[in-house]
């Protein structure tokens, strides 16, 4: 089998040859040109700035872009850019706490009382670390639920919150039982950093990198919690409904994020790891198991394990896939494993509006593509 980082050199040698367009896969041409024609039409028919993908075949790696990563620069969008991947963080924090219950760091059934004793969290004794991972600790989202929280943010975007202002923010609200029902929240993910931290005695940032970052040779992914980019990188566009005005939010302070969505990344080191954590390169057998049960019904016909959501039958990818979507200001992405076709698939877009209606339906977009990515790679299309 090919090294990663082989697998890497490659990758980086197609994009000089073939630049900002689509480099070859393991697709036939005809593939890939439809792909890299899916990515253009999008840019054209929606009103997005830009978008970024990657298709990881196992032995290759299809990357494309199009339209502009810096708009008012007229900066193209390449696929090695480095990005916002929002709440795709989730999964590389899943993945970190994940290990540590292989090592026997963690257990599972730990509770927050025993993990954090400090943090003051309501029924902090009856959630455990499970509840936390499959969104049934019952914690209040104060990132999506808090109209106080918001207005505070909005005041200052680079202002740094501490693990004990979050602790407050999480206790300003009413919470949910826990264990008793699936409810999306920030609050469970960004506690797994602090409980990292604690039970490791090492930062996450290490963590990240011993565990993901260095054995799969990505040069573009960390957690960040200051907000920083690494140029290139690629600007966030939403729209600002009280100026009325188009605005950046690329390098907004994300301490307040942090294991639940301040990762950035770029299209090939995304598909890098999704790939590298569904074959069994990062967690073993059992442990990566344990993450793709079903272990809460979240929306629809969807379930939710560890750190990915679960959707038993996609018809345009013709079987199940494993994914994770990230959306806030200005970004929106999906990160995805389809074990049918044995495919790993990115997409990011620099726009997302959070007024609604919004401006530019970006979200929409995205998931329109990602459902045409796989009428092309099942050959429908």
């Amino acid at each position: 089998m090919m090294s990663r980082r082989h697998r890497s050199i490659i990758t980086l040698l197609l994009l000089m040859v073939f630049g900002c367009g689509g480099s070859g896969g393991a697709s036939d041409d005809h593939q890939s040109k439809k792909l890299q024609q899916a990515l253009d039409q999008c840019v054209a028919t929606t009103g997005i700035p830009g978008v970024t993908a990657a298709v990881d075949f196992g032995d290759e790696v299809w990357l494309g872009a199009s339209g502009y990563a810096d708009v008012d620069a007229a900066r193209e969008l390449l696929p090695d850019d480095q990005m916002l991947i929002a709440s795709i963080t989730k999964t590389w924090a899943a993945t970190l706490v994940m290990k540590q219950v292989e090592l026997g760091t963690l257990g599972l059934d730990q509770t927050l009382q025993a993990l954090l004793p400090d943090s003051g969290i309501p029924h902090a004794a009856d959630i455990t670390l499970h509840m936390l991972l499959v969104h049934t600790a019952g914690l209040y989202d104060f990132c999506n639920e808090s109209e106080a929280f918001a207005q505070a943010m909005s005041a200052d975007l680079q202002q740094e919150m501490s693990e004990s202002q979050i602790y407050q923010w999480i206790r300003s609200g009413e919470p949910r039982e826990p264990g008793e029902q699936w409810h999306y929240s920030n609050s469970n993910y960004y506690v797994l950093g602090p409980i990292l931290e604690r039970a490791t005695g090492r930062s996450v940032d290490e963590l990240f990198y011993e565990y993901i970052a260095e054995p799969l040779w990505l040069q573009r992914s960390r957690l960040e919690r200051s907000g920083a980019l690494e140029e290139p990188y690629v600007r966030a566009y939403y729209y600002n409904p009280e100026q009325a005005t188009i605005e950046d939010a690329a390098g907004w302070n994300r301490s307040w994020d942090w294991c639940a969505g301040s990762g950035v990344s770029s299209a090939r080191d995304m598909v890098e790891f999704g790939r590298a954590l569904f074959v069994g390169e990062i967690v073993s057998p059992r442990i990566l198991d344990l993450m793709t049960v079903k272990h809460a019904h979240a929306v629809a016909a969807q379930w939710y394990g560890y750190g990915m959501f679960i959707n038993p039958m996609l018809e345009d990818y013709g079987g199940p896939i494993f994914w994770h979507g990230g959306d806030g200001a200005g970004t929106t992405t999906i990160l995805a494993y389809v074990p049918g076709l044995d495919v790993t698939v990115f997409i990011g877009i620099n726009r997302m509006d959070l007024s609604d209606p919004p401006p530019v339906d970006a979200y929409g977009a995205k998931m329109e593509l990602f459902k045409r990515f796989g009428r092309i790679l099942t050959g429908k299309e």
